[in-house]
């Protein structure tokens, strides 16, 4: 009974164009079918996620990919500059480029998008926080920063967004750090980041700080060692000058 049903299913699916085409009564033909439009992505947002999935690795603790690291931002990096200012205009290559020196890829590529003088109005801003989160000014960086929800950026953004956010606010402002960590981990869930959550909550708060931030990270990409959590974030949880 189920295979003749199956077969009844699979008669009328290849018998479709011929009944759409009029079955020899008359129809018009059909109409050729068109791809749905896909948007081209950038140079910068395919850069960047190459380097997200291989710090994704660096999470699962392969020390190939953390080797390979320093090598790939470097390639990342002299591609960038080499960009004409016009690139920076498209808000996805602005967000990438500022994921990017988010990641570890630090400051020159954002000195070069502020000076080509073609960021969107929206940018600038997010930019400049970045900039100023890499170069070490903490208190401008936080200011700028906080003009944005990370939940509102694209995924390649989102949790680096957060991350640095709750380093910035965790001097003034403790409980809100923890909500952006546990943003953070929410957004970017089972990355490098989510790795450099569970290490910040670890490091910024002793064990009887709060109940709240002495739970365990129960996350899969805690369970290595300290000393691997600590190095795999190096490049991406610390400001770079």
């Amino acid at each position: 009974m189920a295979a003749g049903l199956a077969g009844l299913v699979l008669a009328l699916l290849l018998a479709a164009p011929a009944l759409a085409a009029g079955g020899g009564h008359g129809g018009e033909p059909p109409k050729p079918i068109e791809p749905l439009p896909v948007a081209q992505r950038g140079l910068p947002v395919e850069l960047v996620r190459t380097l997200q999935l291989l710090q994704d690795r660096i999470a699962r603790g392969s020390t190939q990919a953390h080797a390979a690291q320093r090598q790939l931002l470097v390639h990342i990096e002299t591609r960038f500059l080499a960009l004409e200012p016009e690139t920076w205009i498209d808000p996805a290559n602005a967000r990438a480029g500022v994921a990017f020196a988010l990641a570890g890829g630090g400051p020159a590529v954002l000195r070069r998008m502020l000076d080509g003088g073609k960021l969107g109005e929206a940018e600038v801003p997010l930019v400049q926080g970045a900039l100023a989160y890499v170069e070490g000014r903490e208190k401008e960086a936080r200011t700028l920063l906080a003009k944005f929800d990370a939940r509102e950026m694209p995924p390649g953004l989102a949790g680096q967004l957060a991350l640095t956010q709750a380093a910035l606010t965790v001097r003034e402002a403790p409980r809100r750090a923890l909500e952006l960590l546990a943003q953070a981990r929410l957004l970017a869930p089972g990355t490098l980041v989510e790795e450099g959550r569970c290490a910040a909550r670890s490091s910024w708060w002793p064990k009887a700080a709060t109940p709240s931030a002495s739970r365990p990270c129960r996350s899969s990409t805690c369970a290595g060692s300290a000393a691997r959590s600590t190095r795999a974030i190096s490049a991406s949880a610390s400001p770079r000058r």
